[in-house]
């Protein structure tokens, strides 16, 4: 669910303990270590898919401690490190993935993983540009603005709220 978590949103950054992320980079150099023989692809897509977890682990909880404090120093090392290392280690998970694919799978079935992966590369490219805008000129990041609810948690009601259960709920923490 790492992968499918937003690094803005943070959906479930409130589940990942300390140091998930050197969890996942021992576990890539475990993956890379048995990468030999019959089942070497499937080492390396494991290595790839842990290395970029590793990273993305860690990402939303820094970038939100950060803008929240305005440190504008950690927020460049983010845009202009972090999220290209990010992209980088997601297209070394594509091509591991669709090497192992093409060598265990018919074709069929691969586009679905590639239209979602294409997305989220889509998705880190517009948070490091919403990153650098940030540090250019100010602007908010409205995702980044607002109180964090992590998901199943219902937030109270009080007597100027109402709890409404909708799918723009399930969707958005936007309550337009």
């Amino acid at each position: 669910w790492i992968l499918f978590s937003d690094i803005l949103l943070g959906n479930y950054d409130a589940y990942l303990s300390e140091g998930t992320d050197k969890a996942y980079a021992l576990l890539a150099q475990e993956y890379r270590k048995r990468a030999s023989g019959t089942f070497a692809g499937l080492f390396e897509t494991a290595a790839a898919l842990a290395e970029l977890l590793g990273v993305k682990a860690k990402i939303g909880s820094d970038l939100r401690r950060a803008y929240a404090e305005k440190a504008a120093e950690d927020i460049a090392a983010i845009a202009g490190q972090t999220m290209p290392c990010l992209e980088e280690r997601l297209g070394a998970f594509e091509r591991a993935f669709e090497k192992q694919w093409r060598c265990e799978n018919f074709c069929f079935g691969i586009e679905v993983v590639q239209l979602f992966l294409g997305g989220l590369r889509s998705r880190f490219r517009y948070i490091r540009e919403r990153l650098v805008s940030w540090l250019q000129t100010g602007e908010t990041i409205g995702e980044l603005e607002g109180t964090w609810l992590p998901p199943c948690i219902i937030p109270p009601v009080t007597e100027d709220s109402c709890l409404e259960m909708n799918y723009r709920n399930l969707l958005s923490y936007c309550g337009i």
